[in-house]
């Protein structure tokens, strides 16, 4: 049986050398999956995600929501806040829009 390591590694080469990191087929556009596996892959997250709202549950963690009206837990978008700020701080740090990340843009776009 593969482990942890043994499907990173595999998944890292196929995906440099322009394959489908699930079966192998040839891609072109730079996305790790060739069109049927990421068809198969949009299903599987669509039923995950509405099963998961169905029972009231975070999509990330899949733990029970404190506010039922959230697709997140709260610890969850604390997580995601606080990844947020940091992804700001990085670009403003390195003189690009904190928005988007145009270089040579402080600050926000104009656009």
């Amino acid at each position: 049986m593969p482990t942890n390591e043994y499907n990173r590694t595999r998944y890292r080469i196929r995906k440099e050398a322009g394959l489908c990191t699930r079966c192998s087929n040839h891609v072109s556009d730079g996305h790790p999956f060739c069109l049927d596996c990421r068809k198969k892959h949009n299903i599987r997250t669509k039923l995950r995600r509405t099963n998961l709202d169905a029972k009231e549950c975070c999509r990330s963690c899949a733990a029970v929501k404190e506010r039922k009206n959230r697709t997140y837990c709260n610890s969850c978008l604390e997580k995601r806040r606080l990844a947020k700020e940091d992804k700001i701080i990085q670009r403003l740090q390195a003189a690009q829009c904190q928005d988007c990340g145009v270089p040579e843009q402080r600050g926000r776009c104009v656009i």
